[in-house]
């Protein structure tokens, strides 16, 4: 009786004293802070071709051709020709969120004769096709509608704003793409306006400004 009571009297011990070790020694949760931080910069000499930095015209459309054209007795309401998919692209990499914009200017159409039609005939409806290429800023704003060859009254083109970002609106920043269909570019005509035999042309400027959009 002794000799049991010994050994459950050493067993007790045995297991207060394995507890007691183990709350002693238990792992206490521990945390350390690594801190991270990035500075960024403007993009340097970006681009290709022509038009280089951080603020860039990357594309402008190729061309605006509206074909041949039958007069009419009517006003004319001609488009592109399908498959001219009209693209403006502007990369906005300076990191300010200061905006841009862009404007369209173009002389009167003319013929190598020098007969002109009245101004006021390349009309750009607003475009809804815009892609960001990942960016996840607003996209720009785009005019509702343009009239490209607008002239002052002394008939001298005058600059029109087709697109742009306002300022810290955190719009129009990476690069964005805005598209056309061929439909929303149109060629109006009044009649007795244009003469046949002759292809009327123009230059049409594209210019980006850093000034931001209002």
């Amino acid at each position: 009786m002794n000799i049991a009571k010994a050994v459950l009297t050493g067993l007790l011990a045995a297991g207060l004293l394995t507890g007691i070790s183990t709350s002693a020694f238990a792992a206490v949760p521990q945390s350390s802070a690594t801190e991270a931080s990035v500075t960024f910069q403007p993009e340097d000499n970006g681009g290709s071709g022509g038009n280089t930095g951080a603020l860039r015209l990357d594309k402008v459309p190729d061309a605006f051709n509206f074909g041949t054209q039958t007069l009419s007795s009517q006003p004319q309401d001609d488009t592109l020709n399908p498959g001219s998919n009209p693209t403006l692209t502007v990369t906005d990499n300076r990191g300010t969120g200061a905006g841009w914009e862009v404007t369209v200017q173009a002389p009167k159409l003319q013929t190598p004769s020098g007969k002109t039609l009245d101004g006021g005939n390349i009309v750009i409806d607003q475009a809804q096709n815009l892609n960001g290429n990942g960016s996840v800023s607003l996209p720009p704003t785009v005019s509702q509608s343009v009239t490209a060859d607008t002239a002052d009254t002394n008939g001298n083109p005058v600059p029109v704003v087709i697109a742009g970002a306002q300022a810290d609106q955190h719009q129009g920043m990476g690069t964005w793409a805005i598209n056309w269909e061929d439909n929303q570019i149109h060629l109006k005509i009044n009649p007795g306006e244009a003469y046949s035999g002759e292809t009327y042309t123009t230059t049409i400027t594209w210019t980006l400004n850093d000034t931001p959009v209002q």
